[in-house]
This record gives structure tokens, sequence and C-alpha cells, in this order.
């Protein structure tokens, strides 16, 4: 294949082909969340995107989408539209995960705010959160393994 004639979002679409989870797959930690989550930020690492995986009774993997997308500092994200895209898809439960451009994987106030607003949402719905993950470079935070879940 000459790579000279392969457009990025060609090479990040296989990249995701090859480096992701398919549907039906299980997440049994954090670990495993952002590796399967590392691609859909490789594109463009500085702009901050939230993505949510969905999953189904027995938590495995319905799909994998990037919902907002922002500038370097901030993205926008909307619990109306995450309840959306949760009924569409007939989750039982999800996982939110969004970059930090900046390398800093503490939660912001903002952060822990929409968080807040994200689970309180989903369970009117009986939607279980199953965690936030914050990544910025090598690094990451679980708002689960931190007790803020």
């Amino acid at each position: 294949m000459n790579l000279s004639m392969v457009s990025d979002t060609d090479l990040q679409s296989e990249y995701i082909k090859r480096f992701t989870l398919n549907a039906g797959d299980h997440l049994a930690c954090a670990d495993d969340v952002v590796l399967h989550l590392r691609p859909y930020f490789s594109e463009d690492p500085f702009r901050e995107k939230f993505v949510c995986i969905f999953l189904n009774g027995r938590n495995q993997v319905i799909a994998t989408e990037t919902l907002f997308e922002g500038s370097l500092t901030t993205s926008a994200v909307y619990p109306r539209e995450v309840i959306r895209r949760i009924l569409y898809h007939g989750s039982a439960a999800v996982l939110f995960c969004h970059n930090h451009p900046s390398g800093n994987t503490n939660p912001s106030n903002d952060d822990l705010t929409i968080t807040k607003k994200l689970v309180e949402a989903a369970n009117t719905i009986d939607v279980t959160v199953h965690d936030h993950i914050i990544i910025a470079g090598t690094e990451y935070t679980s708002f689960s393994d931190k007790g803020l879940i």
C-alpha cells in the first residue's frame, strides 16, 4: 500500500479497526478501557473529545462513539444528548472518557460537575455509569478508582 495516497482519516479508521474492541467484547478494568479508547484521541491530541462506551446488561460493548468535540481546554457535554444516545443503543451501562490535551489527568471542577449530572441523569433511566476516565498522554485517572463515582 502506498501510504502517500492514504488520507489521515483512512489511517485513523484503520487504527481504530485494528486496536479497539468490537461489539460483544468485555472490558475488565480501567486499563482495558484506556487501551480501547486511545485511538479515539489520536487524530487530534490538541482538541478535547468526550467519548462514550455503551454496554449491554452483561457489560459487553455495544458501541463506542465520540459524542462531543471541543477546543484545547474545553468540550461542552450535554446530558440530554448523552441520554439520547444511551436510549438509542439500548444500553444498560456506560463508560465515559475524555482527554486533557494539557497533560494533566486531575479532574477539574467542571469534570466533577458534569460527571455528577450524567450519573444523576443515567440513574433516572436505570442505566449504570461504571466510570469516567480522563486520558492525558500516557497517563489516566479513573473516577471509579478514585471513589468519585
